[in-house]
């Protein structure tokens, strides 16, 4: 038996989220039970459309999406007001998404981000605030785009309704996204005075209007290039929807995996992306296929540069596991 007890308290509120996991994850399986056991019989036809695949644009997909670690590294220099190497902290982003593998919430990148700081002579606090203001930026900037954007598609799924052509797959993608917001909300809310103290910290932590003009283009660009590696997922199999269509199921997608608090939002961002098409009007099998060819260019892959830029780091000295 261990010698490590939790505190009475600590070990309530652990049963606690233990239980509601268990909820979620029942609600979770009904969902996933009801709609997608009866559709087994096209796993066939999800191998077809993966076989089928142009590999040109999933070469395409893949650069894009080692592109986003290129500008994330833009984005975390001028988080930290210039201070180090654009280089190594392109290498820290790359080493972040191995880590992030293992690790919710973007907290390798992060915690290596720090570290890197304080190796530079940053005070813990204002490196942490640096290394937090990309994450900060990043959601600020995906709802911007979701209330620029989302009307337009709301417009367009109102006018599919109106034509008879509403799906089931769109109330049941609502339930799922709903279900993590609300899980997420539970599980944190306890934490959200001391969230809300860093963001305001780094808020306060911009020194200049060009660095925070930097921030915003960096993320927005950041935004738009991953929703373009999916669209090249997409178009590898030749799956097409509008770009309001696009870039509002790439803006859900990322909050949905945000807010689930597995690695990567695995699980969750596939369901997502999966649902999102389906709604779309883009057939089970190819919307399966696209987002199974995305989530390998974006999160499986680059597992492989991803490990070298943590071993180089580590052979460096900056640490993390």
């Amino acid at each position: 038996m261990s010698k490590h007890r939790l505190h009475p308290e600590t070990d309530v509120t652990v049963r606690r989220k233990i239980q509601l996991w268990s909820v979620v994850f029942l609600v979770l399986f009904a969902i996933g039970t009801y709609y997608f056991l009866p559709r087994f019989g096209e796993l066939s036809d999800i191998a077809d459309a993966i076989r089928g695949a142009s590999w040109t644009w999933v070469a395409g997909a893949f650069a894009l999406a080692l592109m986003t670690h290129v500008i994330s590294g833009y984005v975390q220099y001028h988080a930290g007001a210039g201070v180090g190497r654009f280089g190594r902290i392109t290498l820290i982003q790359l080493a972040g998404s191995f880590i992030s593998h293992f690790l919710p919430f973007s907290l390798g990148t992060t915690g290596l981000a720090t570290l890197y700081y304080e190796r530079l002579g940053m005070s813990r606090p204002r490196a942490l605030t640096a290394a937090l203001l990309p994450i900060i930026f990043g959601v600020a900037t995906t709802l911007i785009l979701a209330v620029v954007i989302m009307p337009l598609t709301v417009a367009q799924a109102i006018n599919r309704y109106s034509s008879g052509m509403s799906d089931v797959s769109v109330v049941i993608g609502g339930l799922f996204a709903t279900t993590v917001a609300v899980l997420a909300a539970a599980l944190y809310w306890p934490h959200s005075r001391r969230v809300w103290r860093q963001v305001k910290s780094a808020i306060n932590a911009i020194d200049s209007p060009l660095q925070l003009f930097r921030l915003t283009i960096g993320s927005l660009t950041l935004t738009m290039i991953s929703a373009l590696s999916l669209a090249a997922a997409m178009t590898a199999i030749q799956v097409h929807i509008g770009i309001a269509s696009l870039l509002t199921l790439y803006i859900v997608t990322t909050l949905v995996g945000n807010a689930a608090p597995t690695p990567g939002g695995l699980g969750a961002t596939e369901a997502t992306i999966i649902l999102g098409l389906h709604s779309f009007g883009v057939a089970l099998p190819a919307a399966t296929a696209a987002t199974l060819i995305f989530r390998f260019v974006s999160f499986w892959l680059p597992i492989i540069p991803g490990g070298i830029a943590l071993a180089l780091l580590r052979h460096q000295g900056l640490r993390l596991l």
